[in-house]
């Protein structure tokens, strides 16, 4: 029997296609098998208890930090996700398209100027004024397969691009953090490693934007809102933030509040959320999991 933690906008295809192999409960219990799974809840210890003969999760993402993956070790409920089908998601590019708004965003200062004239009903330009992106070098942190859409767009747009990726041993990520006015996060981090540390940031030069669609542990949050207040990072856009799965953490988040000053952008996990990404990555995981373990049950 399965179970779904959100089925709003699921595709119906893949809900037919799990139908084919057990019917699909609407309350937890002890009869559930496989859970099936989205990013909008954190499943955690307490919450996997309610299902004693869990045997799988499935999960339509790439990343897997919304799931307690010590406790599904230890219980034998193997995770199932769209890093086992790595083949099928190559033409899905809705983070990449994401990422690109989000940089237009920041450097043109769209949100801000936006918020400034609804609030003050000030139609005051001088206050944003900008720089051509094509005047621009933009650094890709992470060149998978949304690294490498990104630099398409960003090329395409006129920008010097220079890609990095941790399995090249042959780049310096100091010398292109120094040489660049855009750095892009993008790179996976499945165990939870900071990206952008610390130390890193300290090679940024001044008046660089930082957009991070990877995760919110990807980056030092806290350096981050330090370079934003001495005005040495010109603007932060991020789809992903520290607490984004509990919102009395998240409500309390200093990017929220620093937003209504700072050139901060913060969208709520949009990265793959369209009804096309959603229903394709939904069904090559209904599809995925019917060919290789639907007789596992």
């Amino acid at each position: 029997m399965f179970y779904f933690t959100e089925k709003k906008h699921y595709s119906q295809k893949a809900i037919n296609t799990y139908k084919k192999i057990a019917s699909i409960s609407k309350n937890k219990s002890d009869k559930i098998k496989v859970l099936v799974v989205r990013l909008n809840y954190k499943i955690e210890k307490n919450f996997l208890k309610n299902f004693k003969n869990l045997k799988f999760i499935i999960s339509n993402t790439t990343g897997l930090d919304h799931i307690d993956r010590n406790y599904c070790e230890n219980n034998n409920i193997k995770i199932l996700s769209l890093n086992d089908t790595k083949e099928k998601i190559k033409d899905i590019h809705s983070t990449a398209d994401l990422t690109l708004g989000l940089l237009i965003g920041l450097v043109r200062k769209i949100n801000l100027s936006n918020k400034y004239v609804v609030s003050q009903k000030k139609f005051e330009r001088y206050k944003f004024i900008s720089h051509d992106l094509n005047s621009l070098t933009a650094a890709i942190i992470g060149y998978g397969r949304l690294g490498k859409r990104i630099s398409k767009y960003t090329k395409m747009l006129g920008m010097k691009t220079i890609n990095y990726d941790i399995k090249n041993k042959n780049l310096d990520i100091k010398k292109i953090l120094g040489k660049s006015n855009i750095i892009v996060i993008t790179a996976t981090s499945f165990d939870g490693r900071k990206i952008l540390t610390k130390s890193l940031l300290k090679d940024v030069k001044k008046n660089t934007y930082i957009v991070n669609t990877s995760r919110f542990f990807s980056v030092d949050e806290n350096e981050i809102i330090k370079k934003l207040k001495t005005k040495s990072l010109l603007g932060y856009a991020t789809d992903s933030i520290d607490g984004e799965y509990d919102r009395n953490i998240y409500r309390k988040n200093q990017f929220i509040k620093l937003s209504k000053k700072y050139n901060i952008i913060i969208t709520p996990h949009l990265g793959g959320f369209t009804h096309e990404s959603l229903n394709k990555t939904e069904e090559i995981m209904a599809n995925f999991f019917f060919k290789n373990y639907r007789n596992q049950l």
